[in-house]
This record gives C-alpha cells, structure tokens and sequence, in this order.
C-alpha cells in the first residue's frame, strides 16, 4: 500500500520479505530489552529496561533460540526508515488481545 509519506508492506504478502528474520531480529531486541535494565549503574534486582509479563518474556526468550515457535497472540509491527533523521517510534510486543480492532 502506497501513502503519501511512505508504504506499508504486509509480509505475508509479499514472499520477498522474510518475516521470520525480522521477527527473529526484533523478538531477541525486545527479550534483551526485558530481560535487563541495561543501566550498568542500577542496582541489582533494577526493573528491566521494557516490563511484559514473565510468560511472555518466556516465548520472547526461546523463540530466537529456535525453542518456541512464534508467540501466540502477539502481534509485532516493525517501522524502518530511510530518512536521514532519526525516529523513536517503537513500542513493545504486545497481546493480540490488546491491540484496537
């Protein structure tokens, strides 16, 4: 789909975008993010950089690991950007469940 400030691509959609190397990648950045603070600083026992629940932090770790399928109900959407600035733009796996219809 074409917008006027960019597209939207669907990756099952399209068989020349490998979806399971992006979620590959994304899923092991977020179960870093959840898994430490990464605030060498903090003390031992800080909250983690991006808080989810421990099942969830679970499937996030053995997916890349090959350990897990795909978490179920969990929906991951990915923005890549070609302009030169930058664009803090993420936010976290979530529940299906959760998300607006």
């Amino acid at each position: 789909m074409t917008l006027a400030t960019g597209r939207i691509y669907y990756a099952e959609d399209d068989p020349t975008i490998d979806w399971k190397k992006l979620a590959y990648f994304a899923l092991s950045i977020f179960w870093r993010a959840a898994a430490d603070s990464w605030d060498r600083s903090a003390k031992v026992g800080a909250k983690p950089f991006i808080e989810v629940e421990s099942t969830l932090q679970e499937d996030l770790r053995r997916f890349p690991l090959g350990q897990a399928d795909y978490p179920e109900g969990v929906l991951l959407t990915l923005r890549v950007s070609s302009g030169p600035s930058r664009c803090q733009t993420g936010k976290g796996p979530k529940p299906v469940s959760s998300c607006p219809a």
